[in-house]
């Protein structure tokens, strides 16, 4: 297997169908395993919804990783808000800038959404991921990290 360096391309796409069977195993290095069959139609679901999106990372022609989510309405705040729901990228694929790359993706739709704040919830275990999370400017308060992402 040949891992990316960080000059290599990588490139940032929505999701399609046909990426479902990687977003399985992607979801089971995460932590939350997921059938075929589930994960097909989430896809459709999120593919009809426009407030909600699943970016996909390709590497020489493979799916390594993945973003999906969500733009929220809470009742009790101002601004409109998007949450990332999950963020993975393939173990053996990870500290090479993908998930950075997948973040960008992330923000950059959150903000055509007229989005103020992009959060996530990550649980305390997972002391990587918070750490990657604030080296790129994300606050943490517990499990909630967030980031203000207006321009």
């Amino acid at each position: 297997m040949v891992i990316p360096s960080e000059t290599d391309t990588v490139t940032i796409r929505v999701a399609q169908y046909g990426d479902a069977p990687v977003l399985v195993d992607l979801l089971a290095q995460l932590g939350y395993p997921q059938t075929l069959v589930v994960v097909e139609q989430m896809l459709q679901r999120s593919a009809a919804d426009r407030t909600q999106i699943v970016f996909v990372a390709e590497y020489e022609q493979q799916v390594v990783g993945f973003a999906a989510l969500v733009k929220l309405y809470y009742f009790h705040r101002h601004e409109d808000m998007a949450r990332l729901s999950s963020l993975v990228v393939n173990e053996a694929h990870r500290s090479h800038r993908i998930g950075e790359q997948l973040l960008q993706a992330a923000e950059q739709w959150a903000r055509q959404q007229q989005c103020k704040v992009l959060e996530l919830a990550s649980n305390v275990k997972r002391v990587d991921a918070h750490r990657f999370y604030e080296r790129l400017g994300y606050n943490k308060t517990g499990w909630r990290l967030w980031k203000a992402i207006a321009e």
